[in-house]
Protein backbone atom coordinates (compact mmCIF):
# COMPACT_ATOMS: atom_id res chain seq x y z
CA UNK A 1 0.00 0.00 0.00
CA UNK A 2 1.79 3.28 -1.28
CA UNK A 3 1.33 6.58 1.76
CA UNK A 4 1.70 10.23 1.78
CA UNK A 5 5.18 9.49 4.10
CA UNK A 6 6.14 6.50 0.56
CA UNK A 7 9.71 8.43 -1.10
CA UNK A 8 9.91 8.91 -4.75
CA UNK A 9 13.24 7.30 -4.37
CA UNK A 10 12.32 3.68 -4.48
CA UNK A 11 13.10 1.33 -7.49
CA UNK A 12 9.97 0.53 -9.66
CA UNK A 13 6.83 -1.19 -7.26
CA UNK A 14 4.56 -2.00 -10.26
CA UNK A 15 4.89 -2.60 -13.68
CA UNK A 16 4.14 -0.78 -16.96
CA UNK A 17 1.65 -3.87 -17.26
CA UNK A 18 -0.17 -3.06 -14.26
CA UNK A 19 0.13 0.54 -15.03
CA UNK A 20 -1.96 -0.20 -18.54
CA UNK A 21 -4.25 -2.60 -16.97
CA UNK A 22 -5.71 -0.31 -14.25
CA UNK A 23 -5.60 2.93 -16.09
CA UNK A 24 -7.23 1.43 -19.31
CA UNK A 25 -9.94 -0.33 -17.28
CA UNK A 26 -11.13 3.76 -15.65
CA UNK A 27 -10.57 5.36 -19.15
CA UNK A 28 -10.27 2.89 -22.02
CA UNK A 29 -10.62 5.67 -24.46
CA UNK A 30 -7.32 7.87 -23.60
CA UNK A 31 -7.43 11.33 -25.16
CA UNK A 32 -4.24 12.83 -26.75
CA UNK A 33 -1.55 10.98 -29.34
CA UNK A 34 -0.11 8.35 -27.93
CA UNK A 35 -1.44 4.89 -26.08
CA UNK A 36 -1.64 4.05 -22.49
CA UNK A 37 1.11 1.33 -22.90
CA UNK A 38 3.44 3.47 -24.99
CA UNK A 39 2.88 6.40 -22.49
CA UNK A 40 3.66 3.64 -19.59
CA UNK A 41 6.54 2.95 -21.55
CA UNK A 42 7.54 5.78 -21.41
CA UNK A 43 7.79 6.05 -17.88
CA UNK A 44 9.30 2.81 -16.65
CA UNK A 45 12.20 3.41 -18.99
CA UNK A 46 12.74 7.20 -17.66
CA UNK A 47 11.80 7.59 -14.71
CA UNK A 48 15.09 5.07 -13.14
CA UNK A 49 17.10 7.44 -14.31
CA UNK A 50 15.60 10.05 -12.27
CA UNK A 51 15.87 7.56 -9.56
CA UNK A 52 12.41 7.65 -9.40
CA UNK A 53 9.69 5.11 -8.46
CA UNK A 54 7.69 5.45 -11.83
CA UNK A 55 4.48 4.13 -9.91
CA UNK A 56 4.34 7.33 -7.62
CA UNK A 57 4.74 9.87 -11.02
CA UNK A 58 2.05 7.32 -12.79
CA UNK A 59 0.03 8.15 -10.01
CA UNK A 60 0.37 11.70 -10.39
CA UNK A 61 -0.09 11.75 -14.19
CA UNK A 62 -3.85 10.00 -13.87
CA UNK A 63 -4.86 12.32 -11.06
CA UNK A 64 -3.33 15.90 -13.18
CA UNK A 65 -5.11 14.40 -16.32
CA UNK A 66 -8.04 12.65 -14.88
CA UNK A 67 -7.10 9.31 -16.62
CA UNK A 68 -6.27 11.72 -19.86
CA UNK A 69 -10.13 12.56 -19.71
CA UNK A 70 -8.46 16.04 -18.98
CA UNK A 71 -11.13 18.97 -18.58
CA UNK A 72 -8.95 21.06 -16.46
CA UNK A 73 -6.94 23.58 -18.18
CA UNK A 74 -4.09 21.72 -19.91
CA UNK A 75 -5.31 19.84 -23.07
CA UNK A 76 -4.19 16.79 -24.71
CA UNK A 77 -2.45 17.61 -27.59
CA UNK A 78 -0.17 19.69 -25.13
CA UNK A 79 1.57 16.39 -24.19
CA UNK A 80 1.80 18.11 -20.07
CA UNK A 81 1.22 14.90 -18.37
CA UNK A 82 1.32 16.84 -14.73
CA UNK A 83 -0.13 20.17 -15.26
CA UNK A 84 3.18 22.14 -15.67
CA UNK A 85 2.81 25.80 -16.01
CA UNK A 86 -0.69 25.38 -15.24
CA UNK A 87 -1.14 27.22 -11.99
CA UNK A 88 -5.21 27.80 -12.39
CA UNK A 89 -8.22 27.93 -14.47
CA UNK A 90 -7.31 29.59 -17.12
CA UNK A 91 -3.34 28.94 -17.53
CA UNK A 92 -2.76 26.29 -19.21
CA UNK A 93 0.38 25.41 -19.02
CA UNK A 94 3.64 24.25 -21.09
CA UNK A 95 3.28 22.44 -24.09
CA UNK A 96 6.02 19.14 -25.29
CA UNK A 97 5.81 18.68 -28.68
CA UNK A 98 6.04 14.80 -28.09
CA UNK A 99 5.26 12.42 -25.41
CA UNK A 100 8.60 11.79 -24.83
CA UNK A 101 9.35 15.08 -24.30
CA UNK A 102 6.34 15.44 -21.81
CA UNK A 103 6.92 12.31 -19.89
CA UNK A 104 10.36 13.54 -19.67
CA UNK A 105 8.97 17.40 -18.89
CA UNK A 106 7.08 15.72 -15.59
CA UNK A 107 10.40 13.59 -14.13
CA UNK A 108 12.82 16.65 -14.23
CA UNK A 109 9.65 18.78 -12.50
CA UNK A 110 9.66 16.13 -10.05
CA UNK A 111 13.41 15.54 -9.17
CA UNK A 112 13.47 19.62 -8.49
CA UNK A 113 11.01 18.47 -5.87
CA UNK A 114 12.50 15.40 -5.08
CA UNK A 115 16.61 16.16 -5.31
CA UNK A 116 19.07 18.47 -4.02
CA UNK A 117 20.89 18.81 -7.07
CA UNK A 118 20.28 17.46 -10.93
CA UNK A 119 21.03 13.50 -11.45
CA UNK A 120 20.96 13.60 -15.49
CA UNK A 121 21.92 15.53 -18.44
CA UNK A 122 17.95 15.60 -19.00
CA UNK A 123 17.56 18.18 -15.88
CA UNK A 124 17.81 20.89 -17.89
CA UNK A 125 15.36 24.12 -19.02
CA UNK A 126 15.14 22.17 -22.22
CA UNK A 127 12.55 19.60 -20.43
CA UNK A 128 11.15 21.88 -17.64
CA UNK A 129 11.86 25.62 -18.50
CA UNK A 130 11.08 26.79 -14.92
CA UNK A 131 13.69 24.89 -13.58
CA UNK A 132 14.35 27.11 -10.53
CA UNK A 133 15.20 24.80 -7.43
CA UNK A 134 16.41 21.87 -5.67
CA UNK A 135 14.40 20.97 -2.76
CA UNK A 136 15.47 17.34 -1.57
CA UNK A 137 11.85 16.31 -0.54
CA UNK A 138 11.58 13.00 -1.23
CA UNK A 139 8.16 12.00 0.20
CA UNK A 140 5.03 12.20 -1.65
CA UNK A 141 3.48 14.58 1.37
CA UNK A 142 6.06 17.13 0.14
CA UNK A 143 4.58 17.83 -2.84
CA UNK A 144 2.24 19.92 -0.96
CA UNK A 145 4.08 21.93 2.14
CA UNK A 146 2.20 24.43 2.98
CA UNK A 147 5.14 25.38 5.84
CA UNK A 148 8.65 25.38 6.54
CA UNK A 149 9.73 21.62 7.31
CA UNK A 150 12.41 19.90 8.78
CA UNK A 151 13.36 16.95 7.15
CA UNK A 152 16.95 14.77 7.88
CA UNK A 153 18.75 18.12 8.93
CA UNK A 154 17.40 19.93 6.20
CA UNK A 155 15.06 22.81 6.38
CA UNK A 156 12.43 22.54 3.45
CA UNK A 157 11.10 25.40 2.37
CA UNK A 158 6.96 25.97 1.56
CA UNK A 159 6.45 24.69 -1.80
CA UNK A 160 3.19 23.14 -3.49
CA UNK A 161 2.57 21.69 -7.01
CA UNK A 162 1.11 24.58 -7.86
CA UNK A 163 -2.32 24.76 -6.35
CA UNK A 164 -3.28 20.66 -6.03
CA UNK A 165 -6.24 21.51 -3.27
CA UNK A 166 -6.85 19.29 -0.01
CA UNK A 167 -6.25 15.66 -0.30
CA UNK A 168 -3.79 15.98 -3.59
CA UNK A 169 -0.88 13.43 -1.69
CA UNK A 170 -3.50 10.82 -0.64
CA UNK A 171 -5.05 11.06 -4.04
CA UNK A 172 -1.97 9.74 -5.59
CA UNK A 173 -1.03 7.18 -2.96
CA UNK A 174 -4.89 6.10 -3.58
CA UNK A 175 -4.02 5.81 -7.59
CA UNK A 176 -0.65 4.41 -7.20
CA UNK A 177 -2.02 1.63 -4.59
CA UNK A 178 -4.72 1.10 -6.88
CA UNK A 179 -1.92 0.34 -10.04
CA UNK A 180 -0.20 -1.75 -7.48
CA UNK A 181 -2.84 -3.65 -6.46
CA UNK A 182 -4.09 -4.81 -10.33
CA UNK A 183 -3.09 -7.99 -11.98
CA UNK A 184 -1.47 -7.72 -14.93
Amino acid sequence: MVTVDDSFLNKPRATPAQAVAYAASVNPRPKGSTTWRQLAELYWYYAPNFRLDPLLAWGQMLHETGFRDYGGSTHPNTNNFAGIGATDNSTSGLTYRTPQYGVLGHLVHLATYVHTAPVNSYCTRQYDPRLAFWDGAPLLRHLVRTQSEWYRGRLLPERRWADPGDGYAASIARLATAVENTAA
